[in-house]
């Protein structure tokens, strides 16, 4: 029973090591850091196909994060997608049109607000890397 328990974990690492893989080489993910550095603008359906690709990978990653936290804001659910992504703070900043201040305040209140309590921005990143 362990055994076919530790078989099957293994296997759901494997498949997510594979989805992880895909997205880094996708077209969107390499438009995304392109754009973080280049200072280029997002349309609104590269926000939204860089949504779905996440919550295809991550398994429904915006619907868990809105049954966390229902009041998100549309600007805080696309820091959490660029975080998800590994995108800087300054290429957040870039990408959301906001000041790196802006951002690492809103990073910090997720937190507060999520977690009850007292908590730096890297802790909200953190913590969204591994949800």
């Amino acid at each position: 029973m362990i055994e076919n328990t530790n078989k099957q974990i293994e296997a759901e690492q494997k498949e997510q090591t594979l989805l992880e893989s895909n997205l880094k080489r996708s077209d969107i993910y390499i438009h995304f850091h392109q754009a973080a550095k280049n200072q280029t603008n997002i349309t609104a359906a590269e926000w939204n196909d860089l949504q779905a690709m996440i919550d295809q990978t991550y398994g429904m990653f915006t619907k868990r994060l809105y049954a966390l936290f229902p009041q998100i804001s549309e600007q805080e659910l696309r820091i959490c997608l660029l975080l998800k992504i590994s995108i800087s703070a300054t290429g957040i900043a870039n990408l959301t049109l906001r000041s790196k201040q802006a951002v690492t305040s809103s990073r910090k209140k997720l937190y507060e607000k999520t977690h009850g309590q007292q908590g730096g921005p890297e802790k909200w990143d953190q913590f969204i890397q591994a949800f």
